[in-house]
């Protein structure tokens, strides 16, 4: 998710705020759910989820000079999760011409979180009482679980393995004010980055 607001107007009492968001509900699901049944004696069962998920908001005080503006606001905001579960049966007896019903089970979740959000204060004056406030944050929301339900049933002749991850950048929240050449900054203006990284697995 992306999303760009460039200040472009002149006069005073102008904004910019850029807004990019992944919701909760932009989960990335692989899942075996209780009706599921697997009999394949020597193979390898794998049941993997990966996600990645990135927003990314800049405000920009545009290439023109004498734009004053009262605020500048670019929010980012991720909180999709990355599941990868098992609650099924890998079944043994005849189903499986009674023998073990795979050779190994593998349930992973591997994801990937990044906001960014980018406040571009180059060229502009910002009014008296403004703020550049660049807001980055990987939400609580934004998961990697891999699990195994309670009422899974697993026979496997090798190894179960369970393994949750992130790669690449992790989870992560990069916020940035800039003020670039040009720019004029009167009193009780206010650059200011925040980030937050509420959830790291």
């Amino acid at each position: 998710a992306d999303a760009l607001a460039i200040a472009i107007t002149g006069g005073g009492g102008s904004g910019a705020d850029a807004t990019a968001e992944i919701t909760s509900d932009a989960d990335t699901r692989a899942a075996v759910g209780q009706t599921g049944r697997i009999g394949l004696p020597g193979a390898a069962v794998t049941v993997q989820a990966t996600g990645r998920n990135e927003a990314a908001a800049t405000t920009n005080g545009g290439t023109g000079g004498g734009i004053t503006v009262s605020v500048m606001l670019p929010t980012a905001r991720v909180g999709g999760a990355v599941e990868a579960a098992f609650d099924g049966t890998v079944v043994e007896g005849p189903v499986a011409g009674a023998a073990a019903g795979a050779a190994t089970l593998d349930v992973k979740a591997i994801g990937e979180n990044i906001a960014t959000a980018t406040a571009k204060v180059a060229n502009v004056s910002l009014a008296g009482g403004a703020g550049a406030t660049a807001d980055a944050r990987v939400t609580a929301d934004a998961d990697t679980v891999a699990s195994v339900g309670q009422t899974a049933v697993i026979a496997v002749s090798g190894k179960l393995t369970v393994d949750a991850r992130t790669q690449g950048q992790n989870n992560r929240a990069f916020a940035k004010s800039e003020g670039g050449s040009g720019g004029v900054f009167v009193s009780a203006s206010v650059m200011r980055a925040d980030r937050s990284e509420e959830h790291t697995s």
